[in-house]
C-alpha cells in the first residue's frame, strides 16, 4: 500500500516538474524571441538608437573617406575615437552590401549573439552530457534585459564578447579533460587560434582581458606551462605589435585616443547602483553558479582538487571581477556583459548537478529556480516600441531644420549630424570628461557658443534641467549656451532643441 502512494507521489512529482519545466522554457522562448524581434528592428531602422552609434558610424565614413579616425586630442576637428578599429572595418566590409547604414554595423551585433549562444550550448553539453541546462542557460542570456537591449545596436561590446569567448572556447577544445589531467600537451594549432581570437577582441574593445587572463593560468598551472608561455608571447607579439604599428600610423594618436582620452572619472553612487541592478536582476543565476562551485569543490571531495578544476572555474572569478569597471562615467549594462556570460556558463552547470540530483525536491527545485529567474528579468516590448516610434518621429520632423540650418551644428544626438549628412567636429561626451579631468579647457567649444559661429544646438529632453544625467556636457558650457542663445522650439524627444 505504501509503494502505491510513494508511486504516485513519484509520477505526480515528475509531471509537475515537466509542466514547470514547460512553462519555464515557454517564458525563456518568448524572452529570446523578444531579443530576436528587437534585433531585427535595429537592422531596419534607419536612424541612431542609443548615443554612440552615431560616432561608430561616423569612424566608418572616415575610413571609407581615407581619413584618420584617431587624432590628436587638441586637433580640429574634435572627435577621435576611443575604441579599437576591429568593430568599424568589420561594418566597412558589407556597406557594399548594406549602404552606409546603421545595418552593417548591426549586424554584427546580432552574428555575436549567435555566435555566443552557439558556444554555450556546445560548452555546457559538452560538460554536464545534458541538452537541457545547456538550452537554458542560452536562453536565459540572450533573453536577458541586457542583451535585449543592445541586441539592435552597432556598439563594439558583444561583437568583442563573441571573440574572447570564442578564443577561450578554443582552449576549452585543445585541452579536453583527459590531456589535463594526463599532463598531456595540448592541441598548438587551436592554441594559435584562441591567439588571434583573444588579440581580435581587444581590437575590438580594449578591456577584454580576462578570458585570456584564465586561460594563460589554467594552461600554466594544470596543462603544460611551455605552452601557456608560448602563447601569452604569440598574443603579446600579435597585440603589441599591431599596437605599434597603428601608433605609427597615426603618428601617435592612437596612444593618445586609446589611453590618453579614456579618462572617465569614477561614479561610486553610479557604480553601486548598477552593481544592486545587476545581481538584483541576475540573482538566481548567480545562486546556481554558487550551487555549481560548492558542490563541485566542497561536497563532492573524492576527486582531488586538480583533476576537477576546470578552465571556466578560473573564468568565473575573472569574470566576475569585470564588474569592477563598471563604475566609469557613461558606463551601462555593457559593462556587465561578460560577467553575465559566466554566471549563464556556470549556472548552466549548476542547473546540470540539479537536474541529474537523486533527490526529487532538488529536482523539482531546477525548474522553480529558472521560473524566478524569468520573473527577474521579465520585460515586454512596449518600451523600446513607444521609443523606436518617438525616435523615427522626432528624427524625420528634424530633417528639414537639419536641411535649412548651415553647419557647423552641436548636437547631442551626433547621430543625427551623421545620418543628415551635417559636419560632426565635436564629440561632447568625450571632450566633458577629459575637461573634468583637467585634460581640456573647453576655450574652443565656448568661444563657439560666445561668438554664436553655431546656428543651432540640438539638446536631448531634460539635459539642461539635470546635466549630471548622462554627463555629456558640462556645467560651463550648459552655462555659456544659456547666456548666448534662447530656445526656440521642441521637436519630439529633442526637448531644447534649437537656440538662435
Amino acid at each position: 500500500m505504501d509503494t502505491g502512494i510513494e508511486q504516485a507521489e513519484s509520477r505526480g512529482l515528475r509531471w509537475a516538474t515537466w509542466a514547470l519545466w514547460a512553462l519555464a522554457l515557454a517564458g525563456l522562448v518568448y524572452l529570446a524571441g523578444l531579443t530576436l524581434w528587437l534585433g531585427m528592428t535595429g537592422l531596419l531602422f534607419p536612424y541612431q538608437l542609443d548615443y554612440g552609434e552615431g560616432t561608430h558610424l561616423h569612424y566608418v565614413k572616415e575610413i571609407a573617406a581615407g581619413r584618420p579616425i584617431y587624432r590628436p586630442i587638441g586637433s580640429y576637428p574634435f572627435i577621435t575615437s576611443n575604441y579599437a578599429p576591429l568593430p568599424f572595418l568589420l561594418a566597412l566590409a558589407l556597406t557594399p552590401l548594406l549602404g552606409m547604414t546603421y545595418a552593417a554595423g548591426r549586424i554584427w551585433t546580432l552574428l555575436a549573439i549567435l555566435a555566443i549562444v552557439a558556444m554555450m550550448l556546445v560548452w555546457i553539453r559538452k560538460e554536464t552530457g545534458r541538452w537541457l541546462p545547456a538550452i537554458v542557460a542560452a536562453l536565459l542570456f540572450v533573453g536577458s534585459p541586457y542583451i535585449y537591449h543592445w541586441a539592435p545596436l552597432f556598439r563594439v561590446d558583444l561583437i568583442g564578447l563573441a571573440l574572447t569567448l570564442g578564443g577561450l572556447f578554443v582552449v576549452y577544445l585543445a585541452i579536453p579533460r583527459q590531456l589535463a589531467e594526463a599532463n598531456q600537451r595540448s592541441r598548438p594549432y587551436l592554441l594559435g587560434l584562441a591567439v588571434i581570437l583573444f588579440v581580435a577582441a581587444l581590437y575590438a574593445k580594449q578591456s577584454f582581458l580576462f578570458a585570456p587572463a584564465a586561460a594563460l593560468i589554467y594552461l600554466f598551472i594544470f596543462v603544460d606551462r611551455r605552452q601557456a608561455i608560448l602563447m601569452a608571447a604569440a598574443i603579446g607579439l600579435l597585440g603589441g605589435g599591431l599596437f605599434l604599428v597603428l601608433n605609427a600610423l597615426t603618428g601617435g594618436s592612437f596612444w593618445q585616443s586609446m589611453v590618453v582620452a579614456n579618462v572617465n572619472p569614477f561614479l561610486w553612487p553610479e557604480f553601486w547602483q548598477q552593481q544592486g541592478d545587476f545581481f538584483g536582476t541576475f540573482a538566481i543565476l548567480a545562486l546556481l553558479a554558487i550551487w555549481y562551485i560548492v558542490d563541485k569543490f566542497l561536497l563532492e571531495r573524492t576527486t582531488p582538487l586538480r583533476a576537477k578544476t576546470g578552465l571556466l572555474d578560473l573564468y568565473l572569478p575573472l569574470a566576475l571581477s569585470s564588474v569592477l569597471l563598471a563604475g566609469k562615467a557613461g558606463a551601462w549594462e555593457n559593462y556587465y556583459f561578460e560577467a553575465l556570460a559566466a554566471l549563464a556558463l556556470a549556472g548552466g552547470l549548476g542547473l546540470a548537478r540539479l537536474i541529474s540530483s537523486p533527490r526529487p525536491l532538488l529536482q523539482i527545485a531546477a525548474p522553480l529556480l529558472v521560473l524566478t529567474q524569468i520573473v527577474l528579468m521579465w520585460h515586454t516590448p512596449e518600451v523600446a516600441s513607444r521609443y523606436t516610434r518617438l525616435t523615427r518621429q522626432s528624427a524625420e520632423e528634424m530633417a528639414p531644420i537639419l536641411a535649412s540650418t548651415p553647419d557647423p551644428i552641436f548636437a547631442e544626438d551626433m547621430g543625427l549630424l551623421v545620418t543628415y549628412d551635417k559636419v560632426l567636429d565635436y564629440h561632447s561626451f568625450e571632450y566633458s570628461q577629459l575637461a573634468e579631468a583637467g585634460r581640456w579647457d573647453q576655450s574652443w567649444e565656448l568661444g563657439q557658443l560666445r561668438d554664436r559661429e553655431r546656428a543651432l544646438v540640438v539638446l536631448d529632453r531634460g539635459t539642461r534641467l539635470d546635466v549630471d544625467r548622462y554627463r555629456r556636457f558640462t556645467r560651463a558650457f550648459l552655462s555659456e549656451l544659456d547666456r548666448n542663445y534662447r530656445h526656440v522650439g521642441t521637436v519630439g524627444k529633442f526637448e531644447s532643441v534649437s537656440y538662435t
